[in-house]
């Protein structure tokens, strides 16, 4: 963890002796350090209360198979809905679908959306100008 976000926590939780009380639980004593700074939860959906981040690994958002106790937020969209547009971040990847990830996004999808050739009807490879 960086020295700067530490010494942010010891701050946030030195300016309060109700947790001094409550066992280091690092799930709980984050937020409540933030909110000690004025840092408050918020509804971070988009516009179409999609979830722009998914805290669990992407298969148990893709079944919506969520410990609701722990959700902020109702989930309104599973199944392929979770993928979109405003997405941004996915937890508990491994290195395997990170890579995986990375050549859909910047391999496959950039040489359909960016392209910098075309076909000349012959299924040649024609170089654009």
């Amino acid at each position: 963890m960086p020295v700067v976000v530490l010494h942010f926590i010891h701050a946030a939780l030195a300016r309060s002796r109700a947790l001094e009380r409550i066992s280091p639980v690092k799930t709980i004593l984050e937020p409540r350090c933030l909110a000690n700074v004025g840092i408050y939860p918020a509804d971070s959906r988009d516009e179409l209360h999609r979830q722009r981040f998914l805290p669990w690994t992407p298969e148990q958002h893709y079944n919506a198979d969520l410990t609701r106790s722990f959700l902020m937020d109702p989930t309104e969209h599973w199944g392929p809905a979770i993928f979109h547009e405003n997405l941004v971040s996915m937890h508990h990847l491994g290195p395997e679908e990170i890579r995986l990830i990375d050549g859909l996004l910047y391999g496959v999808a950039a040489g359909i959306w960016n392209r910098t050739t075309e076909l000349d009807g012959t299924d040649r490879l024609v170089e654009q100008e």
